[in-house]
């Protein structure tokens, strides 16, 4: 077999180097915004010899925090992973990093985002995924009521293929009885059909004292036990998809370090426990309830509302579908934690003012809601709503929006939003109001305005059909790097490129997507949401042009 000359790789130069840095170390155009960041990369550079791989692992280890949500992390705090650290960082902000750091260093791979940053999918290479599994065994294991043999070393025990028999009982008591007593995880992923009896629960309450995650997901149990109270380290419960429990009993309020506390779709569920304003540990709940409000608390032998120092350990509510949910709990001393708050097809007529800490906010569905409420003319400074730690804004279906509430435009947000995202709002007319609007100017055009969401990054606008035109001023979003318009007929016409009357004031906007059609196909997004959201989504577009049609007419 004959041979070839070796040909010997050049590394990188010192130029190709730095543009792989900065890909890699900072967010799109953040690089521009921080010169002393890029002049340390420089030297950093340098050091790598013209290396990629260094590079690349070098500017990953150094990319600046990104906010994603904390649904993986979840879990995580759950078994224990994440542990609080001497600098009084929180919990999930420690879990982003650690999720950060493994996609720098490929562990995970192919990240995808959807347009709000809050969803996201990511793969992992079937040698690292075979690695992992090497590393977790014997501690985790994959396993179903046949098993024999079961390790005694086993703490995490997953259930995703599951056909639970007749004789439940026996069965189960007899394959928990293979189980060793110090189990820390029990969880039934991607399955059809969950636990359908109570003494699925009552037997991991009997048998497993030091359970740290119990994921009951679809499961058809009626109630749970009282005694669930003596699971004293439980961190994660997940009940989602029971459509059957009507209750929980109020002794879960005792599970002092419960963190995660999951009832989505739990479409039964009549009331939340009176006292689990005051679970001191609580730092993610997702509900679906048929309340007219949350929950009072017992103080005494008299009832009040939570309304004081409740809630306070929250940094995630999730209400979805809570088809009778007039109001949520109000007070200076609420929620003052919250970091973010997701509110679907729920009946709301306002939100809370005081919201300090909160950093993303997501609104889909609510016929009712006026975010103009609290904030009309002669109300005291202290009345208006103040979220002045907002940064991502998310507006879907709300047919009463017609333009964005003031607290928005000329409160603290104003300084602190970096993406508004704003979908099928059939009435939605203008961005703010001129402080003078003449009586001739079009209720279609957006009005001018001077120094509103001077920090914004990210703004996307799909079917709003109402909306015509961008204000002249467009121009003053200095900070602005995205903008989606889609399925505004008359907005995308006039900003086609290089011809439309609006171009000019979106010109300086580096990326940009003008669409008179959605560019993101179902398959695209199957990973991102849910198929009953895709649905809803789909519903929602619809409607949003069916009531302009009509109000046209």
């Amino acid at each position: 077999m004959g041979t070839r000359p070796m040909y010997k790789l050049k590394g990188l130069s010192n130029k190709e180097c730095l543009s792989v840095f900065i890909k890699c170390a900072f967010k799109d155009g953040e690089d521009k915004q921080n010169p002393r960041l890029v002049r340390i990369g420089e030297d950093i550079v340098k050091k790598c010899q013209g290396l990629p791989l260094a590079v690349k692992t070098l500017g990953g280890l150094l990319y600046l925090k990104t906010n994603k949500n904390d649904w993986l992390i979840q879990m995580w705090m759950g078994q224990g992973l994440i542990q609080p650290s001497q600098q009084k960082e929180e919990m999930e902000d420690i879990g982003n990093r650690y999720l950060d750091e493994l996609l720098q260093i490929s562990f995970f791979q192919d990240v995808e985002f959807d347009d709000e940053g809050l969803f996201f999918n990511f793969k992992m290479h079937d040698l690292v995924h075979d690695l992992a599994l090497s590393v977790a065994r014997p501690d985790c294991s994959t396993l179903n009521f046949d098993c024999k043999n079961i390790s005694t070393k086993v703490r995490h025990v997953s259930m995703p293929e599951v056909d639970w028999p007749e004789n439940e009982k026996e069965k189960v008591s007899r394959f928990f009885g293979k189980l060793n007593s110090n189990i820390r995880t029990i969880s039934f992923p991607y399955i059809v059909n969950g636990p359908t009896s109570e003494s699925f629960v009552g037997s991991c309450i009997l048998r497993f004292k030091y359970i740290r995650v119990l994921d009951l997901q679809k499961s058809s149990f009626k109630a749970l036990p009282n005694s669930i109270c003596n699971l004293k380290l439980l961190i994660y419960l997940n009940l989602s998809c029971n459509r059957h429990i009507k209750r929980l009993p109020n002794s879960i309020c005792k599970l002092h370090h419960l963190q995660t506390l999951i009832l989505t779709e739990c479409k039964s569920l009549e009331e939340l426990p009176r006292n689990i304003g005051t679970m001191m540990s609580l730092r993610h709940l997702i509900v679906t309830t048929q309340q007219i409000a949350l929950p009072t608390q017992a103080l005494g032998k008299r009832e009040v509302k939570v309304g004081r120092r409740c809630f306070n350990s929250l940094h995630l509510l999730f209400l979805l579908e809570c088809a009778s949910l007039e109001s949520l709990v109000e007070g200076m001393g609420t929620f003052t934690a919250l970091r973010t708050l997701i509110i679907v097809d729920c009946p709301l007529s306002s939100l809370p003012k005081h919201l300090p800490a909160l950093e993303t906010l997501m609104v889909m569905g609510c016929k009712s809601l006026d975010l103009e409420l609290g904030n009309k003319s002669g109300e005291k400074e202290d009345d208006i709503q103040w979220f002045g730690s907002l940064q991502n804004l998310i507006l879907f279906w709300l047919p009463k929006l017609e333009i964005l509430p003031k607290w928005l435009i000329q409160g603290p947000t104003s300084n602190t939003l970096l993406s508004l995202s704003i979908k099928c709002c059939a009435n939605f007319r203008a961005l703010w109001e001129e402080e003078e609007e003449s009586p001739s100017l079009s209720s279609s055009v957006l009005p001018e305005g001077t120094d509103h969401l001077i920090t914004l990054r990210k703004l996307t606008i799909k079917y709003c059909p109402q909306l015509s035109a961008l204000p002249k001023k467009m121009g003053n979003l200095s900070a602005l790097r995205h903008l989606t318009i889609e399925g505004c007929p008359e907005l995308v016409n006039r900003c086609k490129r290089g011809t439309g009357e609006d171009w000019h004031k979106i010109a300086h906007v580096p990326d940009l997507c003008i669409s008179d059609v959605d560019s993101d196909s179902d398959e695209e997004r199957g990973p991102f949401l849910s198929k009953q959201l895709v649905e809803r989504e789909k519903r929602w577009r619809n409607r949003a042009f069916s009531n302009s049609a009509n109000r046209t007419v």
